[in-house]
């Protein structure tokens, strides 16, 4: 489920705009319109997060969030954080 922590990555969103020739918003909403944490439903599969809580690439509570997502929709879901490790 990475593409969910691609979607407010300023550096990865400019990168793409400017290799595909797109405005940084056009980016954002494609990175939205695929990513797992924005189709989360009922039918959605268990699910296992792990995440390093010294990460300096993705900051972990990206992962609290989505797991917060699937507990609202009752999906068997596990987070494992591994404090002070990292990406």
């Amino acid at each position: 489920y990475a593409v969910f922590f691609l979607q407010d990555k300023t550096s990865y969103t400019t990168y793409v705009a400017h290799h595909l020739s797109d405005s940084l918003q056009t980016v954002r909403h494609r990175l939205a319109s695929i990513s797992p944490i924005n189709h989360v439903d009922d039918e959605f599969p268990p699910t296992y997060c792990a995440h390093g809580t010294n990460d300096q690439v993705i900051n972990y509570t990206e992962t609290v969030a989505f797991v917060q997502v699937l507990r609202r929709h009752h999906i068997p879901c596990v987070l494992n954080l591994a404090v002070g490790l990292g990406h």
